[in-house]
């Protein structure tokens, strides 16, 4: 098994808990999620408010884990790799309103060579969240990254 393989697992996790929490409503609402349920992968997660992706001044997190947060503010990652979150994810437009039309989780994963011989795999899932309601207020997601090369330590 491959690091890769375990952020797979660790995604999977999440949609499983997402799809415990729905039932048979197209999505649950952010009030009934568990942080003790969550905690083994909390800080590699991110929430994100509607309202601050419909304003589109800059997404707002209402939440962004402590691993993600680490990991730009170390230069590890880039910021604006497309499909990848971001502390300001403005780039990512997209793909977040796709969700609001079409509130089905979405997965995503990839590679990207960055410089001086070093490779980021990531694997990434956003699934829609309500506040108790029948549209999509909030969006939850989990990247999970790998650096390959000179900074295998991460």
């Amino acid at each position: 098994m491959t690091p890769l393989d375990d952020e797979r697992r660790l995604n999977e996790r999440l949609l499983n808990y997402w799809q415990s929490l729905r039932g048979e409503r197209p999505f649950p609402s952010e009030d009934e999620l568990d942080l003790d349920a969550l905690e083994p992968i909390w800080e590699e997660c991110f929430v994100l408010q509607a309202r601050d992706v419909r304003l589109k001044t800059g997404y707002n997190f209402t939440f962004l884990g402590s691993t993600i947060q680490r990991a730009y503010q170390s230069g590890l990652i880039p910021y604006a790799l497309p499909g990848v979150v971001a502390p300001e994810a403005s780039h990512l437009s997209v793909e977040f309103e796709r969700m609001f039309v079409q509130p089905e989780p979405l997965s995503s994963e990839g590679e990207y060579a960055l410089p001086e011989g070093v490779t980021l795999r990531y694997r990434q899932v956003i699934v829609p969240l309500s506040h108790g309601g029948p549209t999509v207020e909030a969006l939850l997601g989990r990247l999970g990254f790998r650096i390959y090369g000179p900074c295998e330590a991460m």
